[in-house]
């Protein structure tokens, strides 16, 4: 599960070598943006991984062992998203997956797909 990232950073750094080539192969485009889509999916699953991971360590915390279950659950999801709790940080995924949202509009204005007729 700990390699997740090292792949997704790997695509993320192939998409962004296709995206950095020789502007003659439009239909790139569409391959760079279905990599980055790929790599921000990886990267919300972590994002919620990481928060449910420190969710679930909420209740040994010792500033919150006596109070956990008297919280709120939207403040626990809060304390657990930002980790006031919790050993996860759930900005690693968050800063993946706002490179591949970066390289996605990097995007925008190119062609996905050759409109014209060889």
């Amino acid at each position: 599960m700990q390699l997740v990232p090292w792949v997704a950073l790997a695509v993320l750094a192939a998409a962004l070598a296709l995206h950095a080539g020789p502007l003659d192969r439009v239909p790139r485009t569409c391959l760079v943006r279905v990599l980055a889509l790929l790599v921000l999916a990886t990267s919300l699953f972590g994002v919620l991984e990481h928060a449910l991971v420190n969710y679930e360590a909420g209740p040994l915390d010792q500033r919150f062992a006596d109070t956990w279950d008297a919280l709120s659950i939207w403040l626990r999801w809060w304390y657990a998203i930002t980790r006031t709790v919790g050993p996860a940080p759930t900005l690693a995924p968050g800063m993946l997956g706002q490179a591949a949202a970066t390289l996605m509009l990097a995007t925008v204005g190119q062609r996905a797909a050759s409109t014209t007729a060889m």
